[in-house]
């Protein structure tokens, strides 16, 4: 069917599927914004019948007639259509009020174009007519609206949920920080909702979730919550992340670990290991936080009994005197060239074979425990559980451990094992970061091309990259 337009037709390009083949009735229907009048042909030239038929219509739903032999198709009320034929020079047609395709119901006996399906077309709050969720994000852009704004009205209009919304904003071109701040304050989506949609849509993990929905103005028992619930965390984890994020005390940590549903077992655990304070210490914080007594003190029993054994080795392991001996791969990941201090450490980051693996925490954690040898971590394997240290050194150690999770370390070949350091200042030209390594946004001094200067010349990670989507990370010019 040659179809003839009143007006020339708008030829919309769908960008993915429509919204009716995806959401079904989930979209919003009201009364019959549109009517269509549509009419056809049995026969020949000689037995010619012609048919009409009307059909009503609510916003955003799509019919489907798969009727052959068209004669004509009239949009009857105000609300805009689209028609999509098969077999016509032009397959999508949307059309306005009043308009009837083609002109005049001509006499088509061997015409054989179908009409397939009749859509009416939504219609945003300011009465702008939309296909898809991608076309109302165009247009709503062109206005220069607000993420939040777009947001809400993919919500209202399509009635999308919380989910649908960030995969259209992520599609779109949002990024991942945007977004989530839309889920919570266009959206009005609990912490726990959030990070749950961000790793489904962007792939966010629990080291990088933290600070997103903290930027986004979560608290930190929300983000607790979203940690333990979303991504299974440890309370150790969960600990580490709000201190680290949010620079929470123990006693903020305790509460948040609390109505997270850690058990005390799990919260003194975390508090000793993170915070690096005495049993006594952790049990006023536990109290404080709600936690019953009694599951404390059966909590902090073994703890305390470990300790109570361990006062006389404290003097072996801790000496006031006690100078840290010169060390080879000085500044790498692990103790010297391949011990790992603590369990836990993966194999893969220590040195092996002349290669070693540096990141900022760990080059900052030998140059603290060279000035501090009783700081954290800074002796043989456990002898801090045993003996417990000064206090230095602690934050080195949890940025090492934290970078390290990131993905935020780099590799030096060509490493001289043999090679002792006793001036207790990492070899920058032996361990700093080369041109491509990717390193947080507050570590550019470790980039090689920072020498003498103290301030590396760094860039934001390009289309490709692996971590284009770690939160503030950065590229080594």
């Amino acid at each position: 069917m040659a179809y003839i337009q009143s007006h020339p037709p708008t030829r919309y390009i769908a960008v993915g599927f429509s919204i009716a083949a995806i959401f079904g009735a989930t979209s919003v229907y009201a009364a019959n914004e549109c009517q269509v009048e549509y009419s056809y042909h049995t026969g020949g030239l000689f037995d010619r019948k012609d048919f009409k038929k009307t059909i009503d219509l609510n916003s955003g739903e799509t019919k489907t007639t798969d009727q052959g032999a068209m004669n004509y198709v009239y949009n009857k009320k105000a609300h805009k259509i689209k028609i999509h034929l098969s077999g016509a020079a032009i397959n999508d047609l949307t059309m306005s009020n009043d308009q009837r395709d083609p002109i005049f119901p001509l006499n088509y006996a061997t015409d054989t174009h179908t009409l397939k399906t009749i859509k009416c077309l939504n219609q945003t709050s300011n009465g702008q007519f939309f296909d898809s969720a991608a076309d109302l994000i165009g247009l709503l852009k062109a206005t220069n609206a607000s993420i939040n704004d777009i947001a809400k009205e993919l919500k209202n209009t399509l009635n999308l949920s919380a989910q649908q919304v960030a995969q259209f904003l992520k599609d779109a071109g949002y990024p991942i920080e945007q977004v989530t701040g839309a889920l919570k304050n266009a959206l009005g989506v609990a912490a726990t909702e959030a990070a749950s949609i961000l790793k489904t849509v962007f792939g966010a993990t629990v080291d990088t979730i933290a600070p997103l929905l903290k930027t986004a103005g979560y608290a930190v028992n929300q983000v607790a919550a979203a940690l333990k619930q979303t991504f299974n965390a440890t309370a150790e984890k969960t600990a580490t992340l709000l201190k680290t994020v949010f620079a929470a005390s123990d006693r903020i940590v305790a509460v948040a670990l609390k109505e997270a549903g850690y058990t005390t077992q799990q919260a003194a655990s975390a508090l000793l290991k993170v915070f690096n304070v005495s049993a006594d210490a952790v049990e006023q914080v536990l109290i404080a936080a709600g936690f019953p007594v009694a599951e404390i003190n059966a909590a902090l029993a073994e703890f305390r009994t470990k300790l109570a054994t361990a006062k006389n080795v404290n003097d072996l392991l801790s000496p006031t005197n006690l100078v840290a001996p010169p060390q080879a791969c000085f500044g790498a990941i692990g103790n010297q060239c391949g011990l790992a201090p603590f369990d836990g450490m993966p194999p893969s980051a220590l040195c092996s074979n002349g290669t070693c693996t540096i990141n900022a925490g760990s080059w900052d954690h030998d140059e603290c425990c060279f000035a501090h040898p009783r700081g954290m971590a800074c002796r043989l394997a456990h002898a801090d559980a045993v003996a417990g240290h000064d206090g230095n050194c602690q934050d080195s150690w949890n940025k090492a451990h934290e970078r390290l999770a990131r993905g935020l370390s780099w590799p030096r070949s060509g490493i001289n094992f043999n090679t002792k350091n006793n001036t207790g200042k990492v070899e920058f030209d032996d361990y700093c970061a080369k041109k491509g390594s990717f390193v947080d946004k507050d570590d550019d001094k470790y980039c090689c091309n920072a020498k003498g200067t103290g301030k590396g010349s760094v860039s934001m990670p390009k289309a490709g990259d692996a971590k284009i989507n770690l939160f503030n990370v950065r590229v080594c010019n």
